[in-house]
């Protein structure tokens, strides 16, 4: 049994066994990249599944499979809050009222003349269209502003 001190990673026997030894600080190392990946992988899942749950509350609020595919594909924050509105049956002044807004707020929104809503906007749109905010996150994400996010991930 022959240790290298100058070796970061080493094998050794003992008996039928093989073992391996490793430095202190490339073994945190290592940790420190598997709590990195397990984060990462985590976070993934999340996503992904915050996906579903959005298109599984968009098929639940009875849309067809081609309306679901509509609001995914619009290219929009304003041209998917278009849609989910009018899914619904309802104008702009439906809108509005339901969500404390006004109905100019919501044309602006539409028509992309307001870029990045805040939080509290689009928090309570998600509200007036009963549309669970974590379910609908991912698909409006980009249309928030940068203190919007960090608050909506705070919030996760």
């Amino acid at each position: 049994m022959d240790i290298d001190p100058r070796k970061d990673v080493q094998r050794l026997r003992f008996g039928s066994d093989v073992y391996v030894l490793v430095r202190e600080a490339v073994y945190e190392q290592l940790l420190h990249r598997l709590d990195g990946l397990h984060a990462a992988l985590q976070a993934q899942k999340n996503r992904a599944e915050a996906s579903v749950n959005f298109v599984e509350t968009l098929l639940s609020e009875k849309l067809t499979p081609e309306q679901v595919r509509e609001v995914l594909q619009a290219p929009t924050f304003g041209k998917r809050l278009a849609l989910l509105r009018e899914f619904r049956g309802w104008d702009q002044s439906d809108l509005a009222v339901r969500a404390a807004l006004s109905q100019s707020t919501i044309s602006k929104l539409e028509n992309g003349e307001t870029s990045r809503p805040s939080y509290e906007v689009i928090q309570r749109i998600f509200e007036a269209l009963e549309l669970p905010d974590l379910a609908s996150y991912p698909l409006f994400k980009k249309d928030l502003s940068p203190a919007g996010s960090a608050r909506a991930l705070a919030n996760v």
